[in-house]
């Protein structure tokens, strides 16, 4: 029995050491960058790299396909998309220089209101009302010692 527990052990930790089996991975490894170059409530400009030169790369946002561009010879993309509030991902599809494929997302934050611009001008305000009361004193003042007098 010993001998049994002993076998089934170290068939055990035999099993537990044994490399795992590979993933299809594109070798020689290639990465890239997707960035947002600027985001209103309806486009957003990308920029990406990392492709093959003048490799055709699909963008889409939320997995529907928007348009098709070539990368330039440093293997970079720009492209402008239609976006709305509801648009999550964005995501750029093409080969790299290894001949396999590479698939850059970026996600997105676009807010559906109005953008906040100027300035905030509500303690301008406060300090020019204050400014009013205390010259408004002054002309009481004034007027009731000339008055007085």
């Amino acid at each position: 029995m010993k001998k049994a527990a002993l076998l089934f052990t170290g068939a055990l930790a035999l099993v537990a050491v044994l490399p795992a089996a590979a993933h299809a991975v594109d070798y020689p490894a290639t990465s890239g960058k997707l960035d947002v170059v600027s985001l209103t409530a309806t486009s957003a400009k990308i920029s990406g790299c990392g492709f093959a030169p003048g490799a055709v790369v699909n963008v889409s946002v939320d997995g529907k396909h928007i348009s098709a561009t070539a990368a330039n010879a440093e293997g970079c993309i720009s492209e402008t998309v239609a976006v709305s509030a509801n648009s999550r991902t964005i995501t750029a599809s093409g080969l790299n220089p290894a001949g396999g494929t590479l698939t850059l997302t970026v996600e997105l934050v676009v807010s559906g209101g109005t953008a906040v611009t100027g300035a905030n001008s509500g303690l301008l305000l406060a300090v020019g009302l204050m400014i009013l009361g205390v010259g408004a004193l002054f002309v009481i003042v004034t007027r009731r010692r000339g008055a007085a007098a």
